[in-house]
């Protein structure tokens, strides 16, 4: 682990995880709406 210099390392490394983590969740969520939508188009072809 590296050693912490003061507080202003830490606060920017929280900062970049949150932000990793915003665009992760937010890519997961597009990827779920998509597989919804598709899915539905399946179901229209089906009925077809």
């Amino acid at each position: 682990m590296l050693k912490r210099k003061g507080k202003e390392n830490t606060t920017s490394n929280e900062q970049v995880t949150y932000r990793e983590r915003d665009s992760l969740r937010h890519r997961e969520k597009k990827r779920l709406e998509t597989a919804k939508e598709r899915s539905k188009c399946l179901a229209k072809a089906r009925e077809h």
